[in-house]
């Protein structure tokens, strides 16, 4: 984590994504003054899936996080966001900077991350896919293995905007 110092953290994932990210969000958050902007978006299929909730309502009291939650099918006692990881993104209110900014993107199936690079035809640039079985980070338009895993693929174009 020392290669992050003085960077935005966003930390991007999905169900059971969470458990290889937990160690480097405690990190952070017991770091704070050496970070900037810390960001938790944070998805599973429902409430019961959501992985660590009591650590995540510790976090969302830490200074300087901000952590959206949402869950794919919503119960009688979710009143959260209901949708996948990605529609997090366009909340109202919502801002990811994106210079000096490190992203850790993990989930078991796929997440998405949607480049706003120019636009052809009224298509906005591509697509990525961050697939299953590693924690990947996006750090100055380059996507980059942290575990490797075999099976694990990452599509579209080398650069990748948040």
């Amino acid at each position: 984590m020392n290669d992050y110092f003085g960077q935005n953290l966003l930390f991007v994932a999905g169900g059971i994504g969470l458990i290889p990210l937990r160690s480097c969000l405690n990190y952070a958050l017991d770091h704070r003054d050496r970070y900037g902007k810390i960001q938790l978006f944070y998805g599973a299929r429902g409430l019961k899936d959501l992985m660590y909730l009591g650590a995540l309502r510790e976090w969302e009291m830490a200074r300087g996080f901000e952590c959206y939650l949402t869950v794919d099918r919503a119960d009688d006692h979710w009143t959260g966001h209901v949708g996948v990881v990605g529609s997090l993104f366009r909340k109202p209110g919502v801002t990811v900077p994106v210079e000096h900014t490190t992203a850790f993107v993990c989930g078991p199936h796929h997440v998405s991350v949607r480049d706003p690079g120019p636009q052809r035809d009224g298509v906005s640039g591509s697509e990525h896919h961050v697939h299953a079985g590693a924690v990947h980070e996006v750090r100055r338009g380059q996507v980059r293995s942290l575990l490797h895993r075999p099976g694990v693929r990452v599509r579209g174009r080398p650069g990748l905007y948040l």
